[in-house]
């Protein structure tokens, strides 16, 4: 007996130490990082003697890619059509449904040009220590993914969803990613998995090369920045193989950092925390607290509402009653072949054709209607002159961009974790439009208020899955010829042991 107990002890010693060495091997790679940021830095600085430009920011190098050729970086997935789908414990992001795999193309600038944020850029209280992202307490400890496409008349559509789940990440695989992005239009699907291939490489970049000199909450809006703008321009080049013109996607990307998660926000996917009640609390002490992490971004939202009426004249919102829905009805300029080139344009099977007249804004031959942009069209080629927008923020929409005062910049949320939280739900609007936040606390949070303790819920996935056939059921009792793609990803929050 004293032997065993002897052997078991040796045995934990050797775990210790070796435990001890990975520690050390992260801290030392953490503090190369943090001299070669400093040796820029000091480049930099005796670069920019003399100057009176202190606010300067350094261009960072990052890689675009585009669905042609393979991306090493990434080990996606591929995203299902009909059936949910669940993913524990791995490392990974969607793809399209082909799993046609990726170009990668250089994006020379992403210098943040917002003015409003240049004092938060170089003020130190900004910047993250270093320190935290070793020291850290908490993380995601259990992870589940779970997606189902919708149908229309019937008949099983294209999944526009797709979804980001990374429990190593960022320099030292100190950093954990989660989010959802909701692709709408014809293209919204192509838009949505350009994101989640590209999110991850460009804020892995910026990570490794600016954390000393950025916040965490400018870094996320960064990359939302240099991913629009090089869709946008790789659209001007006609170099997608996707239009988007009228389509885009919405994003909701949770970065846990340290002690925190960022998350980042557009469009109405929406990210919620799950939290044991106050002691204070008796009838429903067993159902967890939603705390909503993120904001929709749509017409009914009254600071967006503002935003977009004082940015462009040629909108209304328009509200139905009937749903308490609202849209963003946005009128068209027709501009003549003296200042404009015809675009391509996809439409809804895939196939690219040729406009035959120079007006940018030449439908497809049948009316699109979709979550973002809905356009007005008779049969046959014909002028749109009208679009609408049920989000205020997206990512895409290009048309809806330039006259509807739509937006790509996200809002950042910081969430400190604390022993109270349980767990975090980055979910589409599929969950949403049909459970709302309380509800997922009740149906999902109960099992997992239950499991806090243990260092794997067994049923996660399961209980990830159910709650996708839930919202689709619902979708078809009330809908019936129509349900919505419908993704969420949970993630467990505990304790490092």
């Amino acid at each position: 007996a004293h032997f065993i107990a002897y052997s078991r002890y040796a045995a934990l010693l050797r775990e210790k130490e070796q435990l001890q060495q990975t520690v050390c091997e992260q801290k030392r790679m953490i503090q190369t990082l943090i001299k070669q940021n400093e040796a820029l830095e000091a480049n930099k600085n005796s670069s920019n003697s003399g100057s009176n430009d202190a606010s300067q920011e350094t261009d960072v190098d990052v890689d675009i890619a585009t669905p042609t050729q393979p991306q090493p970086q990434l080990q996606p997935q591929p995203q299902p059509q009909n059936n949910a789908k669940n993913v524990s414990n791995g490392n990974h992001s969607h793809r399209n449904e082909s799993g046609q795999e990726q170009k990668r193309m250089d994006v020379m600038d992403v210098t943040d040009t917002d003015e409003d944020d240049e004092d938060d850029i170089h003020d130190p209280e900004s910047n993250f220590p270093m320190d935290q992202l070793l020291m850290r307490t908490y993380k995601c400890v259990q992870s589940a993914v779970a997606t189902q496409a919708g149908t229309s008349k019937g008949k099983s559509k294209t999944n526009q969803d797709s979804v980001i789940c990374i429990n190593e990440f960022g320099p030292s695989s100190v950093f954990q990613l989660y989010g959802v992005c909701d692709g709408h239009g014809p293209n919204g699907n192509d838009i949505s998995r350009f994101v989640t291939d590209n999110l991850p490489t460009v804020l892995h970049d910026l990570l490794t090369q600016q954390l000393r000199t950025l916040s965490i909450q400018q870094i996320l809006k960064k990359t939302f920045e240099s991913i629009e703008r090089r869709m946008q321009d790789l659209a001007t080049q006609r170099a997608l193989p996707f239009d988007i013109n009228y389509s885009g996607t919405t994003a909701t990307i949770g970065l846990f950092a340290g002690d925190a998660l960022y998350v980042a926000n557009i469009g109405d996917s929406r990210t919620v925390l799950g939290q044991t009640p106050p002691s204070t609390v008796t009838k429903k002490k067993h159902i967890p607290v939603a705390i909503a992490l993120s904001v929709d971004h749509d017409p009914k939202n009254s600071t967006e509402q503002s935003r977009i009426l004082n940015k462009s004249k040629s909108v209304t919102i328009v509200h139905d009653d009937e749903d308490e829905s609202a849209r963003i009805e946005i009128e068209l300029p027709v501009l003549n072949e003296a200042n404009s080139a015809a675009p391509e344009h996809t439409t809804e099977n895939g196939k690219i054709s040729s406009a035959t007249t120079s007006n940018p804004f030449l439908a497809m031959a049948q009316k699109q209607t979709a979550k973002g942009a809905e356009s007005e069209a008779t049969n046959g080629p014909s002028f749109v002159r009208r679009i609408s927008a049920s989000v205020s923020r997206s990512l895409g929409d290009r048309m809806a961009h330039q006259y509807g005062g739509l937006i790509s910049e996200p809002e950042v949320t910081v969430h400190s974790f604390c022993d109270d939280d349980i767990f975090v739900i980055f979910a589409s609007d599929g969950i949403w439009q049909m459970i709302d936040n309380d509800d997922v606390m009740r149906s999902m949070g109960t099992k997992l208020l239950q499991h806090k303790p243990d260092a794997v819920y067994e049923e996660l996935e399961n209980a990830t899955q159910k709650l996708v056939r839930e919202a689709n059921i619902m979708w078809q009792d009330e809908f019936e010829d129509y349900t919505d793609d419908i993704s969420c990803v949970i993630a467990r929050i505990g304790k490092i042991k």
